[in-house]
């Protein structure tokens, strides 16, 4: 028996606010190359969902396979992605490139389209150089994280809280040139100094991807009440991440996300909260222990992976929850990816 949740999850357009693209790397190591095909489109369209915010690490060496050319390292993860999106041979799958795109799998969610939207985690890849921004572009990307926790070239990750760096001027070069480029800015992992840094300068749309409420659970790496209002000044979209670490391993998973939401409604309103990533597979699961990683590296994802939550199961019970708690239709819709989508439509050209 379809229950009400779960005929409005395969009803509604629903987002994945972030997917890092680790595990299809990992298994392209392996010598498997069909991860599209035989698993994560098939898992999407089991959970619903039509649009995949997919980013490619920029930043970290576990991230990167190890290499110490991160530009080197993106572009060949790119390809990887972009290979077997190619091999496909599946009208109902697209990346998203222009507004047109967009209207497109809109208008196709009842034929389970899964559309992917690139992004680049970290901006170690450019090298101080913003012809190769141009030329992520180019290739499709349409949102950049600028660091992902430690310093690089454009700016203080959460991890280098205590030198009080914001952005460099190659970050502040980067910020007017995505904005000019139509690409959304994505400040998950900054610092506070530079959070407000590129929040002050930035003209274009503007989330965090995948983060919490610092009010809720006092993590580095989520953000207090006053980048929550910086944020939705902006037109902004915090989405909310169930990590353990990142949400309070006293909450229940489902409890713990509507803690958090519910607290980024209070305080900014429904339209600047989205779900950044809710739910797991056996199989990424499985993936971390088989990474390329420093075991100490391993055992730490290994333990903080919630390893009782499933996406299509959990995102039942989040959208009943969300009923449950007083929230319309209507307020569900821009929770499950309709806050996020129109940040994406004032991007594209």
């Amino acid at each position: 028996m379809v229950t009400a949740a779960r005929a409005f999850q395969l009803s509604a357009p629903m987002v994945k606010g972030h997917l890092d693209i680790n595990a299809l790397v990992n298994c392209h190591f392996k010598g498997e190359n069909t991860i599209l095909r035989d698993h994560w489109i098939p898992q999407f369209r089991k959970a619903g969902f039509n649009f995949i915010f997919l980013a490619v690490s920029g930043d970290r060496l576990s991230h990167l396979g190890g290499s110490e050319r991160p530009l080197h390292a993106a572009l060949e993860i790119t390809d990887m992605f972009l290979s077997e999106f190619e091999a496909l041979d599946d009208p109902e799958v697209s990346l998203v490139t222009q507004r047109k795109d967009l209207d497109q799998v809109r208008a196709r969610v009842k034929n389970e389209h899964v559309a992917f939207v690139l992004a680049l985690e970290g901006g170690r890849p450019l090298q101080s150089c913003l012809g190769h921004l141009r030329n992520f572009y180019r290739l499709g990307f349409r949102y950049i994280q600028l660091t992902h926790d430690l310093r690089n070239e454009l700016a203080d990750g959460r991890k280098e809280g205590r030198t009080g760096g914001g952005l460099s001027r190659f970050g502040r070069q980067v910020v007017a040139e995505a904005n000019r480029l139509g690409m959304v800015l994505d400040l998950s992992h900054i610092s506070h100094p530079s959070f407000r840094d590129a929040i002050e300068m930035t003209q274009g749309p503007v989330m965090v991807s995948h983060a919490n409420a610092r009010a809720v659970w006092d993590h580095p790496r989520n953000f207090d009440d006053d980048e929550l209002r910086a944020l939705a000044d902006k037109g902004g979209v915090i989405g909310i991440v169930y990590i353990p670490r990142f949400i309070g391993h006293h909450f229940e998973p489902i409890e713990g996300v509507m803690a958090h939401l519910n607290h980024v409604v209070s305080v900014v309103g429904i339209e600047h909260v989205g779900i950044g990533g809710l739910g797991t597979d056996a199989r990424a699961i499985k993936m971390f222990g088989e990474a390329n990683w420093p075991y100490e590296r391993i055992a730490q994802v290994l333990a903080e992976r919630p390893k009782d939550i499933y996406t299509e199961t959990q995102y039942e019970k989040l959208i009943q929850a969300l009923f449950n708690h007083g929230y319309s239709e209507n307020e569900i819709r821009l929770v499950l990816g309709g806050n996020f989508l129109r940040l994406l439509e004032q991007a594209l050209r």
